[in-house]
């Protein structure tokens, strides 16, 4: 279906611009704003969440192989070695929170923001009374 918006050039290159920048085609961004949708994050911006994700997953790789180490440390009965890791476990119900607080953001963000009834009328599903 087409429709057509009446506007002022600097809005329609507004909208167009926010569109591009959002990595949506303009159709696409104005129905999210439509459906109450908050501004999708920048394409470019996504790139760099994902960075991030990757990261943060990689720090939480750190932690538990020092936890799975520190745990056959004192299975072995090697308690000396294992005061190396009293540092990290003063930390770690933080740093693990931190990390769990900046995921869950991340993946908020990056989640779709379209609906699921918006999917169905996109995906090509004729609409009564509409053309196909």
């Amino acid at each position: 279906m087409r429709l057509t918006l009446r506007m002022s050039r600097a809005d329609a290159s507004a909208v167009l611009a926010a569109a591009r920048l959002a990595g949506q085609p303009p159709g696409d961004f104005v129905a999210d704003l439509l459906a109450g949708q908050p501004v999708p994050m920048p394409a470019s911006d996504r790139a760099e969440t994902v960075g991030a994700l990757i990261a943060a997953c990689a720090d939480l790789s750190t932690f538990s192989r020092n936890l799975s180490h520190l745990v056959s440390l004192l299975r072995q009965g090697a308690f000396r070695p294992a005061e190396e890791y009293r540092p990290m476990l003063t930390t770690l119900s933080i740093d693990v929170r931190e990390h769990l607080d900046h995921l869950t953001r991340a993946l908020v963000d990056l989640q779709p923001r379209r609906g699921k009834g918006m999917q169905q009328r996109r995906s090509g599903a004729a609409q009564p009374g509409g053309r196909s």
